[in-house]
């Protein structure tokens, strides 16, 4: 996949062609017995000059983009999963988000907002939160911040697999 989408983006496609694009080669790669090859992507474009990014998220979680002075702002999915539906236009579409300096990206699969204890699941509210708590810090300090108060959450049984990725 992450192949695919850098010949994509060489060719000069955008992030919603390039998921376009992808979504046909998964869909014609899959055979029969192959049914659940499927995948989730974001796929942002920065342009610096700008201070821009164009992006398109297939069936990702949501991505969380906090920017000084503005708070947090989530970026839901601009497409479906890659590899489930046919690829009318329709259904895939981008987005641009200004980027001011300091801003922070953060994503995560789903482990993350759906870690639950007994009584309540982890949740985009408090992943929100915990991201614009601890905005001004180290990236890696708010990676492990974030993982600690996940796994504090779900009492340290994460019940599904937990990856976070933090940009500034």
């Amino acid at each position: 996949i992450k192949y695919a989408l850098r010949a994509y983006l060489s060719d000069g496609q955008t992030p919603e062609r390039a998921l376009r694009s992808l979504n046909r080669l998964v869909l014609e790669n899959n055979t029969f017995e192959d049914t659940d090859a499927f995948a989730s992507v974001f796929l942002g474009v920065i342009d610096a000059t700008r201070k821009t990014m164009m992006y398109a998220s297939g069936g990702h979680e949501p991505i969380v983009l906090h920017r000084p002075g503005l708070g947090a702002r989530i970026l839901p999915p601009t497409a479906p999963l890659i590899g489930v539906f046919g690829t009318e236009q329709q259904v895939f579409s981008q987005d641009i988000v200004v980027l001011e300096y300091g801003s922070i990206l953060v994503a995560a699969t789903d482990g993350v907002t759906e870690a639950r204890n007994a009584t309540s699941l982890y949740g985009m509210e408090r992943f929100v939160a915990q991201i614009s708590g601890h905005a001004k810090e180290v990236l890696r300090d708010q990676v492990n911040d974030l993982l600690a108060d996940v796994m504090q959450h779900c009492e340290g049984k994460p019940q599904d697999d937990i990856a976070i990725l933090v940009a500034r």
